[in-house]
């Protein structure tokens, strides 16, 4: 079967997986002759045709790709899913349910362990606290290997201890004025 250009109306939404694709390659340490022999490609032009998005990369591809580029399995096949297959994509989520990657694993560790009593309710001054959090942690994380999802778990984790007794604080301070 053959691959079908970025053009063509089906694939008008796969935009966000090809840009998404070409910046993971483009930052890798990886040559592109690397990651095509990883993936099974004898040659390194077909590495260019899924930046480009003139060929799609093959569902048999994602996972390889993702451990190539150092990503989760899961969150690159859910946005070529997502991309591509989006019919298909709703049918297994309403099945089956959301799958959690290994990122996402280690914020619900961290939340558990931040909160052994039990997770507080996620409403907004929860929402804005993650926000806080977050920038404080600065522009977006590439996780390259295994190590650094262990070691951005354990900077989460205490940037949220910090900023949930913050705004701990802030909420004790309000109720007490209000009194």
């Amino acid at each position: 079967m053959r691959s079908k250009a970025l053009g063509s109306a089906e694939d008008a939404n796969a935009i966000r997986f090809v840009r998404h694709i070409d910046q993971l390659i483009t930052e890798s340490e990886k040559t592109q002759a690397e990651i095509a022999r990883e993936l099974g490609y004898p040659k390194a032009n077909i590495i260019t045709m899924f930046k480009s998005g003139t060929t799609r990369v093959p569902v048999d591809k994602v996972p390889l790709l993702a451990d190539s580029l150092g990503v989760d399995r899961i969150e690159l096949l859910t946005m070529w899913l997502q991309d591509y297959q989006p019919v298909l994509f709703e049918v297994i989520s309403s099945t089956i349910g959301p799958r959690v990657s290994a990122t996402e694993r280690t914020w619900l560790r961290g939340l558990r362990k931040t909160f052994p009593h039990g997770l507080p309710v996620f409403d907004e001054i929860a929402e804005e606290g993650l926000k806080r959090a977050g920038e404080l942690a600065g522009a977006r994380w590439k996780v390259t290997d295994k190590a650094a999802v262990e070691k951005q778990a354990k900077q989460m984790e205490a940037m949220a201890s910090a900023e949930t007794m913050r705004v701990g604080r802030e909420e004790a301070i309000r109720a007490r004025s209000a009194i």
